[in-house]
């Protein structure tokens, strides 16, 4: 819908409102007890609509209230667990915020937390890594630099990008392998 409609269907509603307020506060003072008289017959013509209504409101209302009770237990049984989850909770969406509104910042903690001497391709890739699992929620910023080690790690794995080679291993190129090269050396 465009703005112009969307504003002018807003502008006949709030008047339609206005004008319907005006005509029952007119209206409703002269005639209060032939309204109220309507009503007492319209509930006593659908009696069983209004006992199934006030039924499922009391439930509703009975339901809410047991949750509300059974949440306030739970929360003075556990006050320690909840306290650190809402703790976790919150900082998570802290780091969040941290990383929407100053994501040079945080890349920059994150580069400053690994290693000078990586390839720029895998400090980039482990820099993503890190920056998603915050957005995430699986870290916090403020956990960046002990998480950083976890997520190298966790690079090094999936790539082998530092594999170990067995000395049996033919040397690319050629056809001497890694140990004719040591016993010739």
């Amino acid at each position: 819908m465009p703005a112009e409609k969307r504003e002018r269907t807003e502008e006949l509603k709030a008047r339609h409102r206005e004008e319907q307020q005006r005509y029952l506060q007119r209206h409703g003072a002269r005639n209060k007890d032939r309204i109220n008289a309507a009503k007492r017959a319209w509930k006593e013509r659908n009696a069983e609509k209004v006992r199934e209504y006030n039924r499922k409101r009391r439930a509703t209302e009975k339901g809410r209230e047991a949750k509300a009770a059974e949440n306030r237990r739970y929360r003075a049984a556990h006050s320690a667990a909840v306290k650190t989850y809402n703790r976790a909770y919150y900082c998570r969406k802290i780091s969040i915020m941290q990383v929407r509104t100053s994501p040079d910042e945080v890349y920059r903690r994150a580069i400053a937390a690994l290693p000078s001497g990586l390839p720029r391709f895998i400090r980039d890739d482990v820099v993503s890594s890190l920056c998603l699992a915050i957005l995430e929620g699986e870290i916090n910023v403020n956990d960046m630099a002990a998480q950083a080690k976890v997520y190298l790690r966790a690079y090094n794995r999936e790539y082998d990008t530092f594999q170990t080679v067995s000395l049996d291993k033919f040397i690319p190129g050629t056809k001497t392998t890694y140990l004719d090269a040591l016993v010739a050396a």
